[in-house]
C-alpha cells in the first residue's frame, strides 16, 4: 500500500451517543498510559499519509460504515481499521517510519479516550472531529488544542477536507529551491542553488524529450506495479487500462486535473531523489510540460486580443517550516521555485479557504499564504487556467510549470492569525541564471552538452549515488550522436565514486575515459582533468608517487600546448600542493599553490572564489609547520573573499571556519576554537546533507579543548577545477 503526504491531518468521526460530561471519568490514568505493552508486530506505513478508522462499530455491515470505509478507500492508498483504543495506541506506537503521518478517523464515544494518549502518539499530528451532533465535541478544539482543528457534520464535507489536504500535501509538496543574485558568477554553487538550476534544466530537457510505444509501456508497466498491492487496485486498474486504450499526448493535462492515478504518482516522481524512475515517467511529465506551454500561448493570446490586463494575481496557500521561511525572508529579491507543477488559484478564497483548514500541530510548521503576481508578456513562463479541464471549476486553477521561478517581494508576518504572506512575482530570471551558469561552465571547464551539465549539476547538490546513477545510464544508452561524449560520461562517473571513496571504480572509469579521450584527440584539457583525477585516486588511495607521476604527466600536456597559464592546469598545482602537504613537504606545497594562485589572478577576477580557496589551503599548510599566524593571515584572506561573493551559508566559508577553528585551538585559544567550531557546525548543518562527514568531525571538534585531539580530515567542499 502506498501513501502520499499530501496533509498532515487527523479525522475522527463519531458513532454512539455518548455524554460528554463523563467521558473524563473513563480516562486510563497515567501509571496504566506508561505499562502498555506493545505485543503488535510493527504497523508497515509507507512514507505520508495514512489513515486509521477507530471506531467500535467499524467491522459492523451496517450502510454507514460500509460507505466511510469506500470513501475513505477511494481517496487514500493506505488505511487501517481499529475497533478498540488499546489495540489501535498499540499500533501507532510501533510505526518508526518518521515520514509518515496519520489521519484518524475515530468516533465521539472513543475520542477522548484516544486523545489522552495524544502526547506518546509523535505520528499523530492533529484531528478533526466527524460527528451528527457537533454541539457534543465543539469544546474539544479548544480543549485539545492544536490537535482538534474542527468538527464535521457529514461525510460529504469530511471528505472535502480530506482531498484538500490530499492535494496540498504530497511528499516534499513545498520543498523550495533558492536562487540570489550572488551566485549568478560563482561555478561552486550551495545546494539550493544547485538544485534550482537543476530544475531550470530539467524544464528545459523535458520539452524536448521524444519518446516512443515501448517508453510509454514501460511507464504503465511500473504503475500496475506501483500499485499492485493498492486496496482500491481494481478501480486504478481500469484507469490505467482507460489511459493505455485512449491517451494521447494532448490530453496529459486533462489526465493530471482529474486527479488519476498519474496525478497521484507524478509528483512524487518529482520529488524523488531517483533519476531511473524520473526517467521512466518522462513522456508523460514532457507531454505536461509541452501542452501548458501550449496553452500558455493560448491565454496570452486570449488575453491580449480582449484586452485584458497583463498582469495577473494567483493564490496558494500551504504550510512550510520554519528553516523554509526563514530561507525565504534572507532571499528578498532573490529567486525561488517550488519543485514540481505548482497549483495555485485566481480566488484568495480557495487559498484561503486550505489554510482555515490546516493546524499545523508542530511547532516548527508555520501557515503561508502565497501571492503570486504572473506578467503574461514575459517570456519563458509556462502556464495553464485549466479551468475548462479540471472537474473541480470552483477553484479557478493556474497550474504552473515544473521549475518555475518566482522573485520573492516580501515576507510578512500577520500576528494575529499567524499566517505569513509571501509576495512573489513570476519571471523569467530563473531561465536567464541556467544561462549564465552554462557560459561559466563553458569557459571553466569547456564544457557546453547539456546532459552532461545535468549530471554536474546533481554533484553540486551532493547527489553524488544519484549522479552515479544517471551517468551509468547514459553510458549505457549511448547514441552513435552522443559517442563523442562517452569519455565525458566516464570522467564524471569517476568523480562520483571518488566522491564517495570507492577509488577502485573511480580508478576504472577515469581509466576507460583517459583510453576514450586518446582515440579521440578532441580535448587536450579533458586529458589533463583526466589524469588529474587519476592522480587524486591515487593519492586517496596512499599510491603517492603514482598520484605525483599523473600530475606530472598533466602538467607536461600543458607544457606542449604552451598554456602551463591555462586554468586547467592551476587544478593540477592544487593537487600538487595537497601532495606535497602530506609528505610534509611544506616549502614545495606552498610554492605548488603559489603557481596555481598565478594562474588563477591571470585568469579571474581577484576576489573569485577560487582564489579564496587556495589562500585557505596555503593557510593549511602554515598551520601544519607551525607558522600559526601566517595561518590566520591567510585564513582572514580566504574568510573575506568568501564572505563578499558568495551566500552566507556555502560550505566554502564553513571550510574555512573549520580551518581556523583548529587553527585557534593549536594557539591555545579554546573559546575563540569553539566559536569557529560552531559557526561552521551550524552552515555544513544547513547546507550539506545530513551525514557528510564534516557535519560529523565539526561535531567532534567542537567539544574539543585539547589541540592533540582534534579531527584534522575535513572534506573540501569546493570546486577546484
Amino acid at each position: 500500500m502506498y501513501g502520499y503526504m499530501c496533509g498532515l491531518k487527523t479525522l475522527i468521526c463519531c458513532g454512539r451517543k455518548t455524554d460528554v460530561s463523563t467521558i473524563s471519568d473513563n480516562l486510563p490514568d497515567e501509571k496504566q498510559v506508561l505499562l502498555v505493552p506493545i505485543i503488535n508486530p510493527p504497523l508497515l506505513v509507507p512514507d505520508g499519509i495514512t489513515i486509521v478508522w477507530l471506531d467500535a462499530n467499524v467491522n459492523s455491515d451496517s450502510t454507514d460504515i460500509k460507505s466511510t470505509r469506500s470513501m475513505l478507500y477511494s481517496i487514500q492508498s493506505s488505511v487501517f481499521f481499529f475497533d478498540d483504543v488499546q489495540n489501535c495506541y498499540n499500533a501507532l506506537r510501533t510505526i518508526t517510519n518518521n515520514k509518515a503521518r496519520i489521519f484518524l478517523v475515530v468516533s465521539g464515544r472513543l475520542s477522548a479516550e484516544i486523545l489522552f494518549y495524544r502526547s506518546e502518539l509523535h505520528i499523530l499530528d492533529s484531528v478533526f472531529i466527524y460527528c451528527n451532533k457537533a454541539e457534543r465535541y465543539i469544546d474539544f478544539i479548544q480543549q485539545y488544542s492544536p490537535y482538534v482543528t474542527g468538527v464535521y457534520t457529514s461525510q460529504k464535507e469530511l471528505q472535502q477536507c480530506l482531498k484538500i489536504e490530499l492535494k496540498h500535501y504530497y511528499p516534499g509538496a513545498n520543498t523550495l529551491n533558492c536562487f540570489t543574485q550572488r551566485q549568478n558568477a560563482i561555478r561552486d554553487l550551495t545546494y539550493d542553488a544547485a538544485s534550482f538550476l537543476w530544475f531550470q534544466l530539467l524544464r528545459s530537457t523535458l520539452m524536448n524529450t521524444q519518446y516512443d510505444d515501448d517508453d510509454m509501456k514501460q511507464m504503465l508497466k511500473y504503475c500496475r506495479q506501483y500499485f499492485a498491492q493498492d486496496a482500491n487496485k481494481e478501480s486504478i486498474f481500469k484507469d490505467i487500462d482507460e489511459f493505455e486504450r485512449t491517451y494521447e499526448p494532448n490530453q496529459a493535462l486533462l489526465w493530471y486535473t482529474r486527479e488519476s492515478f498519474v496525478y497521484k504518482i507524478i509528483n512524487s516522481v518529482l520529488r524523488m531523489d531517483n533519476i531511473d524512475i524520473l526517467n521512466i515517467f518522462r513522456c508523460f511529465i514532457s507531454d505536461l510540460c509541452r501542452q501548458l506551454s501550449v496553452e500558455w500561448k493560448k491565454l496570452r493570446k486570449k488575453m491580449i486580443e480582449e484586452q485584458q490586463s497583463p498582469i495577473m494575481t494567483v493564490y496558494r496557500g500551504c504550510r512550510l517550516t520554519d528553516d523554509e521561511v526563514e530561507k525565504l525572508k534572507h532571499i528578498i529579491h532573490g529567486m525561488a521555485s517550488i519543485n514540481g507543477f505548482v497549483s495555485t488559484s485566481r480566488q484568495r478564497s480557495v487559498a484561503e479557504e486550505f489554510l482555515r483548514h490546516s493546524s499545523g500541530r508542530r511547532a516548527n510548521v508555520k501557515l503561508v499564504l502565497w501571492i503570486i503576481k504572473i506578467d503574461i508578456r514575459t517570456n519563458d513562463i509556462t502556464f495553464a487556467d485549466t479551468t475548462s479541464i479540471c472537474q473541480n471549476q470552483e477553484e479557478e486553477e493556474i497550474l504552473f510549470n515544473v521549475g518555475t521561478a518566482f522573485r520573492i517581494d516580501d515576507v510578512v508576518l500577520n500576528k494575529d492569525t499567524g499566517i505569513y504572506y509571501i509576495n512573489a512575482t513570476s519571471t523569467s530570471d530563473g531561465s536567464q541564471a541556467f544561462s549564465d551558469y552554462k557560459k561559466l561552465i563553458e569557459q571553466e571547464l569547456n564544457e557546453t552538452d547539456e546532459e552532461v551539465i545535468f549530471g554536474t549539476l546533481l554533484m553540486d547538490m551532493g547527489k553524488h549515488i544519484i549522479a552515479q546513477h544517471y551517468f551509468d545510464r547514459l553510458i549505457n544508452r549511448v547514441h552513435d550522436s552522443k559517442k563523442h561524449n562517452l569519455a565525458a560520461y566516464h570522467y564524471n562517473l569517476g568523480l562520483t565514486h571518488s566522491y564517495q571513496k570507492d577509488t577502485h571504480l573511480a580508478e576504472r572509469h577515469f581509466q576507460q575515459a583517459f583510453e576514450l579521450q586518446q582515440n579521440s584527440h578532441r580535448n587536450w584539457r579533458n586529458m589533463v582533468r583526466i589524469m588529474n583525477g587519476l592522480g587524486h585516486v591515487y593519492q586517496d588511495s596512499g599510491q603517492l608517487d603514482e598520484a605525483m607521476r599523473y600530475y606530472k604527466m598533466a602538467e607536461s600536456i600543458c607544457s606542449g600546448k604552451n598554456c602551463l597559464n591555462d586554468l586547467v592546469n592551476a587544478q593540477t598545482y592544487i593537487y600538487m600542493g595537497e601532495y606535497f602537504l602530506i609528505k610534509s613537504r611544506y616549502v614545495e606545497s606552498i610554492q605548488s599553490y603559489e603557481n596555481a594562485m598565478k594562474i588563477l589572478k591571470n585568469n579571474l577576477p581577484n576576489n573569485h572564489q577560487r582564489i579564496g580557496i587556495v589562500f585557505n589551503e596555503m593557510g593549511n599548510v602554515y598551520r601544519r609547520e607551525g607558522k600559526t599566524d601566517k595561518a590566520l593571515e591567510l585564513y582572514e584572506k580566504a574568510e573575506l573573499i568568501f564572505l563578499n561573493i558568495l551566500p552566507e551559508d556555502h560550505p566554502c566559508i564553513a571550510y574555512c571556519w573549520s580551518s581556523m577553528g583548529i587553527l585557534f585551538l593549536q594557539m591555545n585559544n579554546p573559546d575563540k576554537a569553539h566559536q569557529y567550531h560552531q559557526r561552521a557546525l551550524e552552515t555544513y548543518r544547513r547546507t550539506l546533507p545530513a551525514d557528510h562527514n564534516n557535519i560529523k568531525i565539526s561535531v567532534k571538534n567542537s567539544a574539543c579543548n585539547q589541540y592533540h585531539e582534534l579531527i584534522d580530515n575535513y572534506v573540501q567542499v569546493c570546486s577546484q577545477v
